[in-house]
């Protein structure tokens, strides 16, 4: 049971950092298009 629990602390850990990750390069694209426009 607490491995399980580890597993999906993780889990959610990871999808939180992808979460970040999408936003920064949402953020930074936006950015590019700002300086191309």
């Amino acid at each position: 049971m607490p491995k399980l629990k580890l597993i999906f602390q993780t889990k959610k850990f990871f999808i939180v950092k992808k979460q970040k990750i999408i936003d920064k390069v949402q953020y930074l694209m936006s950015f590019v298009i700002y300086l191309l426009f």
